[in-house]
């Protein structure tokens, strides 16, 4: 039997759901509206603080005040205010810099200066072919003047920032060996950073070293990759990860992973909202050979990301300590003045292990260092704990 709804109640219905939505909307709007005054109020005690910090000072402070690094200083304190390591204010030095580390390109006097027990500088990491290594310059050589300036005068931090300049100008560097004062004058340089060291010196075993993450890693690490794969001697592939800086394009991270996981999500991230979101996934080119990845408390961020996603595959295992546990993924926002803030947005994690932000990815197996340095481009089994495990992991994976 057909049942009708009379006039009456399905007028009723109709207010009643008019009525439902309208209280749902203004209860939204009031949160919405209550959050907005908050933030209103907020701001305001904020800046009424710091005017009357600044009314004090400039009517009262002795010093002349550099405007510059006072704005400066009050952006830092205001990321610092944050409470997130990971957040960060950069000078538009610090944004020039960055955007050079990006594109894989560093400035270069031709070595790395390293800080001895004196206070004055060592060299290390002498690049062959630069300027440097060919007016005699040599790895552990004692820098005590830059320019005539005696290094003791300033802190490590402002002596490094007077190697640095223009591509093409020069700076003269004072150095001691055996005893004796030498003076040579060095030219500022433009050069690609080197990224990945590979060898298959190891018997059987292939080895990937990265030494950061940027725009010419993947290139790098492909052409590596794809060099081991079509060795008929090598059985396994140790990719080494530690002291690994990961740098700041998550593109190229997924690029290299997709190269080497199955079809599916590689990386998720969690946002404010608490929604998870697939940021990227992979074409399903697998790696069938065994992997072992290394890493350390150094393993930094998108590397960390790397280990991750590898050591959740059946074929691979993490050797070494813990990582750093930067699991996290910020924006870039440019300010008027050319420098920028970089502040977090979203948790990253693996679709499988999950977030690793704070904790870090534990190794399968752990093993310490026992005070080995090791080297970015001599990998030796025989000294190295950390590597000499790998290598003994992979053999039980063959």
């Amino acid at each position: 039997m057909n049942r009708r709804i009379s006039v009456g109640v399905m007028t009723a219905l109709i207010l009643m759901s008019i009525t439902i939505t309208f209280s749902v909307t203004m209860i939204f709007s009031m949160r919405l509206f209550d959050q907005k005054v908050l933030n209103v109020k907020e701001r305001t005690a904020m800046y009424n603080k710091l005017s009357e910090i600044d009314s004090i000072i400039r009517a009262n402070h002795y010093f002349d005040i550099d405007e510059n690094y006072l704005y400066d200083s009050i952006s830092v304190g205001y990321i610092n205010g944050l409470g997130d390591r990971d957040s960060a204010y950069l000078s538009p030095y610090q944004i020039q810099r960055r955007n050079e580390n990006m594109k894989g390109m560093e400035m270069s006097i031709g070595f790395e200066p390293g800080k001895n027990a004196s206070g004055y500088l060592t060299v290390t990491n002498l690049r062959k072919g630069s300027s440097a290594a060919e007016l005699g310059l040599l790895e552990d050589d004692t820098i005590v003047r830059i320019d005539g300036r005696d290094i003791l005068e300033y802190g490590y931090e402002e002596t490094v920032s007077l190697l640095r300049g223009a591509a093409g100008t020069k700076v003269k560097i004072t150095y001691i060996r055996d005893g004796e004062e030498i003076e040579i004058e060095l030219t500022r340089e433009l050069i690609e950073t080197v990224t990945v060291y590979s060898s298959a010196d190891i018997s059987g075993i292939g080895y990937i070293r990265i030494k950061i993450f940027n725009d010419n890693t993947e290139t790098h690490f492909s052409a590596a990759l794809n060099s081991m794969l079509k060795t008929e001697n090598v059985k396994g592939l140790i990719i080494d990860l530690r002291d690994t800086d990961g740098g700041y394009n998550l593109d190229s991270v997924a690029n290299m992973l997709g190269s080497m996981t199955p079809t599916g999500a590689i990386i998720t991230g969690t946002y404010a909202d608490d929604t998870s979101k697939t940021l990227y996934t992979s074409d399903g080119t697998v790696v069938s050979i065994p992997i072992v990845v290394l890493v350390n408390e150094n393993t930094v961020g998108f590397s960390e990301l790397f280990a991750g996603v590898l050591g959740d595959l059946d074929n691979c295992k993490v050797v070494g300590t813990t990582t750093y546990g930067k699991g996290t993924l910020q924006q870039l926002s440019m300010l008027s003045d050319g420098s920028a803030v970089e502040f977090t947005i979203a948790v990253l994690g693996t679709p499988v292990s999950g977030s690793f932000n704070r904790v870090g990815i534990k190794p399968d197996y752990e093993v310490e260092s026992d005070g080995y340095v090791f080297s970015d481009t001599e990998p030796n089994e025989r000294q190295d704990p950390q590597l000499r495990k790998a290598v003994e992991v992979l053999g039980s994976m063959t």
